[in-house]
């Protein structure tokens, strides 16, 4: 679509555009992982229903269809595999309200409800084909009960949804930026906040996290976590390949398809109830 003709469509349809950009980027990921995907679904499942192998979430039933980049590293379970310490602590905390925003497929909505029994999850994404995918996994995961997923979210909608003990987990290609603002959110400091922190033009991925660092640190703990090789991994795997494929091959399973280095940020309320 030509930028005019994209310019006027947001204008008068922005749905219809939202639309046809996520079955454009579905397309794109399909062509990209989907040979691979299949080849390591007879490997690891030998047709039979995928799960998610190991992990925080080991266990729960998962979809067979990639919308956001490759499928196999939450098969696995090693997806964000840096993260795996901070969600056995989210988990521990039994937080009972949680708030996914960016929740593609809902890896983490559905994954949080699977583990946490009294948990209820808010789930936002603009793409309509992740909240159907969102709303899919909740059901396959048994949890769609306690699974809300909706469209837009705002600063204002948060500081609505923001009570205490709440976790917000944020991945919103460099939204954050805009969301995350402590003015317009005074219930902000009684969050737990789990970000992937991203550039937001004209500002770069440094300048975000030290804006989010620069807001978040008089209220909460800040811990950063930066992305690995999944070089290191593939021993950890050893019994789901070994015999069956190479460590190349499964090392390929492991690649989540990103462009660059990822950096989150794990923030704890320094109030006594966060």
């Amino acid at each position: 679509m030509n930028r005019p003709l994209r310019s006027i469509v947001q204008t008068v349809a922005p749905a219809l555009l939202s639309r046809y950009s996520s079955l454009r980027m579905r397309s794109y990921f399909r062509r990209r992982f989907g040979a691979l995907q299949e080849e390591a679904y007879r490997i690891l499942f030998q047709d039979t229903a995928p799960a998610v192998l190991s992990g925080p979430f080991l266990g729960m039933p998962y979809l067979n269809e990639t919308i956001w980049g490759p499928i196999t590293p939450k098969w696995i379970g090693s997806y964000e595999a840096e993260l795996g310490g901070i969600l056995e602590e989210i988990i521990a905390a039994q937080y009972r309200q949680i708030i996914d925003v960016g929740s593609a497929e809902g890896y983490y909505a559905a994954g949080l409800a699977f583990r946490i029994p009294n948990a209820h999850i808010t789930a936002f994404d603009l793409d309509p084909i992740a909240r159907k995918q969102t709303a899919r996994l909740a059901s396959l995961a048994g949890v769609a009960d306690r699974v809300k997923v909706h469209s837009n979210c705002t600063p204002q909608l948060l500081n609505r949804l923001i009570v205490d003990r709440t976790l917000v987990i944020m991945d919103v290609e460099g939204a954050e930026y805009h969301l995350l603002d402590p003015a317009v959110i005074q219930t902000l400091h009684h969050a737990a906040l789990l970000v992937e922190v991203h550039a937001y033009p004209p500002f770069d991925m440094p300048a975000v996290a030290e804006s989010l660092r620069s807001r978040l640190e008089p209220t909460h703990h800040l811990r950063w976590l930066y992305s690995e090789s999944r070089d290191g991994l593939v021993d950890r795997y050893k019994l789901l390949w070994d015999g069956k494929i190479s460590a190349a091959r499964f090392a390929e399973y492991l690649d989540e398809g990103r462009g660059e280095p990822q950096r989150w940020v794990w923030a704890k309320p320094r109030t006594a109830n966060g």
